[in-house]
C-alpha cells in the first residue's frame, strides 16, 4: 500500500511534463503574438481611428493585398526586367491597361453592390489566378505578364472600392487619418512584398513560388472581410451597363469642379512618377550604381522611409497648407528628386559639402557616393509622393457625393494608369538607346507638361461636358 506507483495519477506529489505552449500563426507561441500585439497597440493612441474594429480590418486586408500585387510586379521586374528597359517597360504596362481598358466600368460596379462584396470578390478571384494562371501559361514572360494583366484586370472592382469604402467606415471629420492608415498600409505592404518576399525568394528559388504566396495571401485578405461591418448603409446606383454615358457624367461632375479635378489631377501624376520610379529602379540600380539590380529595393529603401514619415506628418500637413497647398509641394518635391537623381554627379556634388554623403555611408557597409546621393533623394521622392495622393485622396472623399465616389475614383485610377501606358513605353525605349540615366533627368520635365496640359484641358472639358448631376 505505500507503494508510490500505486498512487492515482492525480496525486499532486506526481510530477508530470507540462503540455507545450498553444502554437499560433507561422509556429510561433500564442503567448508571444499576445506579446507583439499588446507591444503594437502600446504604442496606438487610445484615442486614435486605427482602434475602430471596421478600420483594422480594412487596414489589414490592404496590407496583404498590396504586398501580393507589389511581389509580383518585383519579382517579374527583377526576374525578367532587369536586364532590358523594354521588358520592364512591358510589366509595367501590364500593371496599368488593365485601369486603362476596364477602370470605368470596375467603378461603376464598385457604387452598385455593396463594397465588401465588390473587395471579397476581388480578393479571392485573385488568389485563384495566382494558382491556376501559371499552371496553364508557364512562368515565361507571356506567362507572367498575362498572370500580371489578370490580377490587375480583377482589381478594377475591388481598387475604387477600397477608396470608396472609407466614408462607409468612419465619419466626415476621420477621412485624412482614416486615409493615412490605409496609404500606410499599403506603403508597408508594398515594402513588405518587394524588400522582404519578392527579391529573397526568386534569389533562392525562381519567380514561382512568389505566384503561391501571393495566392495565399491575396485568400487570407478576402476571409478578414467577412467580419467586416460598415457603420453607415451605402448609398447605391443602380447598376449601368453604358460606360460611355457614365464616363460622360462622371466628367460631367468633374467638369463643374475644377478644384476637384485639378486635386485628382495632381494625385494622378504623383502616382504616375512612382510607377516610372518602380520600372526603372532594377536597370538604374545595375546600370548608374553599376551594383546588383536585385538589391535596388535595399539601396532604393529610404524611399520607403519618405512614404511613411508622410503618412505620419501629412494630416499634419495637410491641416496645416490645406490640401491645394499640400499636393503642391508634394508634386514639387517629386519633380526635383527625380532631377536630382538623374543627374546623380551633380547631385553628389552639391551633397559633398553638407557632409550628409558621410554621415549616410557610416551607418551602412562601404558604398559609393553616388549609391548614397541616389538613396538620399529617394526619401523625399517618397515623401512627395505620398503627401501629393494623401491630400488629393482625402479631398476628393471629402468633395465627391457619396453615390459617385466609387466611380470617381475609378476615373482617378484610369487616368493614373492609363495616362502611363504611353510615357511608361517611351521610357524604356528611350532607355533602351540612351540609358535609364537620361530618361530620368527627363522625367520632371514630362510631370511638368503633363500638369500644364491637364490644366488647360479642364476649360475644354468644362464647356463640352454636362455639369448637371
Amino acid at each position: 500500500m505505500n507503494d508510490r506507483s500505486a498512487r492515482p495519477p492525480d496525486d499532486p506529489q506526481v510530477e508530470e511534463p507540462a503540455p507545450p505552449p498553444p502554437v499560433g500563426v507561422l509556429g510561433v507561441p500564442r503567448r508571444g503574438w499576445s506579446t507583439l500585439k499588446r507591444g503594437f497597440w502600446a504604442v496606438i493612441p487610445q484615442r486614435s481611428i486605427l482602434r475602430e474594429r471596421p478600420l483594422q480590418l480594412l487596414v489589414g486586408s490592404r496590407f496583404l493585398t498590396e504586398s501580393s500585387q507589389q511581389m509580383l510586379t518585383y519579382a517579374a521586374l527583377i526576374a525578367l526586367g532587369a536586364e532590358s528597359s523594354l521588358i520592364a517597360a512591358l510589366i509595367m504596362i501590364a500593371t496599368v491597361a488593365p485601369q486603362a481598358m476596364f477602370g470605368l466600368f470596375g467603378g461603376v460596379i464598385a457604387d452598385s453592390i455593396p463594397k465588401r462584396l465588390a473587395l471579397m470578390l476581388g480578393y479571392g478571384a485573385q488568389a485563384a489566378m495566382c494558382l491556376s494562371v501559371p499552371f496553364l501559361l508557364g512562368d515565361s514572360l507571356l506567362g507572367v505578364l498575362g498572370l500580371i494583366f489578370l490580377v490587375y484586370a480583377v482589381s478594377q472592382i475591388s481598387a475604387p472600392a477600397e477608396n470608396a469604402i472609407v466614408p462607409l467606415v468612419v465619419d466626415q471629420r476621420s477621412y485624412t487619418a482614416a486615409n493615412s492608415w490605409i496609404n500606410f498600409s499599403i506603403t508597408a505592404g508594398s515594402v513588405f512584398g518587394t524588400v522582404a518576399v519578392a527579391p529573397i525568394l526568386v534569389k533562392l528559388f525562381d519567380v514561382r513560388p512568389v505566384f503561391v504566396v501571393a495566392a495565399v495571401f491575396f485568400a487570407i485578405g478576402a476571409l478578414r472581410l467577412l467580419a467586416l461591418r460598415t457603420p453607415r448603409k451605402q448609398v447605391a446606383d443602380p447598376l449601368k451597363l453604358d460606360r460611355q454615358a457614365d464616363f460622360r457624367y462622371v466628367f460631367g461632375w468633374l467638369g463643374a469642379n475644377r478644384q476637384a479635378y485639378l486635386m485628382l489631377s495632381l494625385g494622378v501624376l504623383a502616382g504616375a512618377a512612382n510607377f516610372a520610379m518602380v520600372m526603372l529602379a532594377p536597370r538604374y540600380t545595375a546600370e548608374v550604381l553599376d551594383n546588383d539590380p536585385t538589391n535596388a529595393v535595399y539601396i532604393f529603401w529610404t524611399s520607403g522611409l519618405g512614404l511613411i514619415l508622410g503618412l505620419v506628418v501629412g494630416s499634419p500637413i495637410i491641416g496645416v497648407l490645406g490640401s491645394w497647398n499640400s499636393a503642391v509641394f508634394g508634386f514639387g518635391l517629386i519633380t526635383a528628386s527625380l532631377f536630382l537623381l538623374g543627374v546623380i554627379d551633380v547631385t553628389v556634388t552639391l551633397l559633398d559639402p553638407t557632409g550628409l554623403l558621410t554621415a549616410y555611408k557610416l551607418g551602412f557597409l562601404p558604398i559609393t557616393d553616388r549609391m548614397a546621393a541616389a538613396a538620399l533623394m529617394a526619401l523625399p521622392l517618397g515623401f512627395g509622393i505620398t503627401v501629393a495622393g494623401l491630400a488629393a485622396q482625402s479631398y476628393l472623399n471629402q468633395a465627391v457625393p457619396e453615390s459617385l465616389q466609387g466611380r470617381v475614383f475609378s476615373v482617378y485610377l484610369v487616368l493614373r494608369n492609363g495616362s502611363a501606358i504611353i510615357p511608361l513605353l517611351a521610357m524604356g525605349l528611350i532607355a533602351e538607346i540612351t540609358g535609364v540615366q537620361v530618361v530620368t533627368a527627363l522625367a520632371p520635365f514630362l510631370l511638368l507638361g503633363l500638369a500644364i496640359y491637364a490644366a488647360r484641358l479642364h476649360a475644354r472639358w468644362s464647356r463640352s461636358l454636362d455639369p448637371n448631376l
